[in-house]
């Protein structure tokens, strides 16, 4: 696999000619395979001629294979560590192989079979559940539940419906004040107020998406008090302001989901710097080697 013969050119959409690394180039050819996002327009060349170029910079070499490993792991992606540009790339490969001259397709199998095994790599090493901070997705996080954990959500506004859909991957139950007009099909079960108690007894996970009230407060932090075991959090509740709800040994608050976001963002950081640094001595790494790579199925 002899990378000096790689050239990448890369052009932001929309376009800005002060950019590093814009250009303007032909219509591609049977030669050139170019995978177009919503982002970004990439050609990518093997065994060009010295007139290839008509204005701007360009990717060489290994630089050329770091800027194609970073984009297939989505490092340039607006949420770095985002898988859907990776899967551009494998169907866009795959149409340029039924479209391209077999000379072609025989230069480029070697360094895009190379490019995809690293970017699995890197992706399983590194970018593993970097995952988002919504409120969803946190709550899921901190709570931790077991596969098939039953999942009671205390109410039905704005914060509850943003929350749901993260937990639709348990058995679910909802109760609210009034019964709600419109049931999401991941709901499993819908509690009356009056059934608090049958409700809270059902569940092993309580996640209270209501304001602070004395008699809504009175009432839940009895009813979990009588459940020791389960695993409830507050999103109306900060920890500084906890009156009655600090007979709860086990309650989770706001602050919680606050604590875990820094620490996930921190954790997250770091993990995108060393999969950057993983592209480097990748690319560094294949441009040393000489021995090739046989073409693996993916690429035929």
């Amino acid at each position: 696999m002899d990378l000096k013969q790689l050239l990448v050119f890369h052009r932001s959409i929309p376009e800005s000619s002060e950019r590093p690394g814009t250009w303007v180039l032909a219509t591609p050819t049977r030669s050139t395979f170019r995978l177009t996002t919503c982002q970004r327009e990439v050609d990518i060349l093997f065994r060009h001629s010295a007139d290839t170029v008509s204005t701007g910079a360009a990717f060489r070499g290994s630089d050329a294979y770091r800027f194609l490993l970073e984009l297939a792991t989505g490092l340039l992606s607006v949420i770095p560590g985002e898988t859907n540009v990776f899967g551009q790339l494998r169907a866009g490969w795959r149409d340029f192989l039924r479209a391209a001259n077999p000379d072609t397709s025989r230069d480029f199998a070697a360094i895009m079979d190379a490019l995809f095994v690293d970017t699995r790599a890197i992706r399983t090493a590194f970018l593993q559940d970097i995952g988002g901070h919504s409120y969803g997705t946190l709550t899921r996080k901190l709570l931790r539940p077991a596969a098939g954990a039953r999942i009671l959500v205390v109410g039905n506004g704005a914060l509850a419906r943003a929350v749901m859909p993260m937990l639709s991957g348990f058995e679910l139950g909802l109760i609210n004040r009034t019964r709600p007009a419109e049931i999401p099909e991941f709901v499993h079960r819908i509690f009356e107020m009056d059934d608090a108690r049958a409700a809270v007894d059902w569940a092993d996970h309580v996640v209270l998406c209501v304001p602070r009230a004395a008699d809504l407060d009175a009432r839940w932090v009895r009813l979990l008090a009588s459940r020791p075991a389960v695993r409830a959090i507050h999103l109306g509740c900060r920890r500084a302001e906890l009156g009655p709800w600090a007979a709860l040994r086990r309650l989770a608050t706001l602050d919680e989901l606050f604590d875990l976001r820094t620490a996930q963002q921190d954790r997250r950081m770091r993990q995108l710097e060393f999969a950057r640094a993983a592209c480097r001595a990748r690319a560094l790494q294949r441009a040393a080697d000489v021995d090739g790579y046989v073409m693996s199925a993916e690429c035929t």
